[in-house]
């Protein structure tokens, strides 16, 4: 067994996997749910295990996370609540993370903030909140590289 990085396992001649913690991988299934109470408590579980923790961050970006969090916001624009726990998720996961800054961008992170913001001008604390999730998928932008 070889150790490509902190969240890649890779055997010899296998392509490299990439190691979910198990609380990472229970919030993005959580995040999946139709049920607006059950994403948002997904969310708060995701920014938890991803806060000031670079390993889970990376396994949550290359996981779906950020993808997971845009789509939930996206079933429930709606719900202030859930955009603004949503918007708190994606700072999370993308700050101090290149690779997921990258991945803001590529899967509508950026738009699925404006949208919520857009949406729900009288809700200050999602406003706060999206500014800081914009602010974060702005920081570095001249070491990302287009793919």
């Amino acid at each position: 067994m070889v150790v490509r990085s902190s969240t890649r396992v890779q055997e010899e001649g296998k392509e490299a996997a990439v190691a979910v913690p198990s609380e990472v991988a229970e919030a993005i299934a959580m995040v999946q749910s139709d049920s607006p109470l059950v994403a948002a408590e997904g969310f708060s579980k995701l920014s938890h295990a991803t806060f000031n923790n670079p390993v889970g961050k990376e396994a949550a970006g290359e996981a779906g996370a950020i993808k997971a969090i845009v789509d939930a916001m996206e079933r429930n624009i709606s719900n202030g609540t859930v955009q603004e726990d949503g918007c708190h998720a994606l700072r999370n996961v993308a700050f101090h993370c290149l690779p997921n800054l990258v991945l803001a961008r590529e899967q509508g992170a950026i738009a699925a903030v404006l949208k919520a913001m857009e949406t729900h001008p009288e809700n200050e604390a999602l406003q706060a909140e999206g500014l800081w999730a914009l602010l974060v998928f702005c920081s570095n932008t001249g070491m990302i590289l287009p793919r």
